[in-house]
């Protein structure tokens, strides 16, 4: 019997190819030491705009509206692709066996994912990047299945609301961590 990846990772197999990594490049541990002003104020515009469609799916969700595979899967790959670019630890965590973000979602975090946002959890520190990661990956075990009763969809909201509340949060905090 084939194995079916749950519900969010669906988005990412489907897209196959058509995302580069993108997260592979390392960094230092203080991800904008050593970059010039125009850098840090492009990565204050992308972390501003990933606000946004935060805030935006999160009214989308509490408003009772189910989330796409698609829609939360490509977001979430797009959030961690962004904090692997800035944090070489974080980067090596989840390119681990010289993954791809996508590869990592399909072949460690589909099987793993509680014990996975444990592991980004317990890294992230004081780190709003790392907590980013975390909420993002947190948000991907809560879509919704329209197969289920109503009662679980629900319950699946708001867990998924309660993960983008924490990834608006954290995604805040880490503009804030860009040295002006």
């Amino acid at each position: 019997m084939p194995i079916r990846p749950p519900r969010g990772l669906r988005a990412v197999i489907l897209v196959g190819g058509l995302l580069a990594a993108g997260g592979s490049a390392l960094a230092d541990t203080d991800p904008f030491d050593n970059e010039p002003g125009d850098e840090r104020e492009e990565a204050r515009r992308e972390l501003t705009a990933d606000i946004q469609k935060t805030e935006s799916l999160l009214n989308l969700v509490r408003r009772g509206k189910n989330l796409s595979d698609m829609t939360v899967g490509m977001f979430v790959m797009h959030v961690l692709n962004e904090m692997t670019r800035d944090d070489a630890d974080l980067s090596r965590f989840i390119h681990r066996g010289d993954r791809t973000t996508q590869a990592y979602l399909e072949e460690v975090f589909r099987d793993h994912s509680e014990n996975e946002v444990a592991a980004v959890e317990a890294m992230a520190g004081s780190s709003f990047h790392r907590r980013s990661a975390a909420c993002a990956l947190e948000t991907l075990r809560h879509i919704p299945n329209i197969r289920e009763p109503f009662s679980a969809q629900e319950r699946d909201r708001t867990d998924m609301a309660a993960a983008l509340a924490c990834l608006d949060r954290a995604l805040k905090g880490a503009v804030e961590e860009i040295p002006r």
